[in-house]
C-alpha cells in the first residue's frame, strides 16, 4: 500500500499552494529521513527555518502506486 502525504506548517490550509506533496510507501521511514535530511533543498531549509515541531505530517490517500501518483 502506497500514501499520498502533505508535509505542512500548522497554518496551512491549502495544499495546492503550500507545503510539499509526496509518495510513499513506508511513511515511518520517509518521514525519519526527511527529517534527518541536512541538504539545501527548498524543503530542507523550510523545516530548519520554521522547526520540525511547527510541521505536520499528514496521510491524505491511500492506494496503488499508481493511484497515488495521479493523486499527487
Amino acid at each position: 500500500m502506497n500514501v499520498v502525504y502533505w508535509i505542512h506548517l500548522k497554518s496551512d490550509l491549502d495544499i495546492s499552494i503550500s507545503g510539499y506533496v509526496g509518495v510513499t510507501q513506508y511513511f515511518d521511514n520517509r518521514m525519519r529521513r526527511h527529517a534527518l535530511a541536512r541538504g539545501h533543498s527548498h524543503f530542507a531549509r523550510a523545516v530548519r527555518l520554521h522547526g520540525w515541531s511547527n510541521v505536520v505530517a499528514e496521510i491524505i490517500y491511500r492506494g496503488s502506486r499508481a493511484e497515488c501518483m495521479n493523486t499527487e
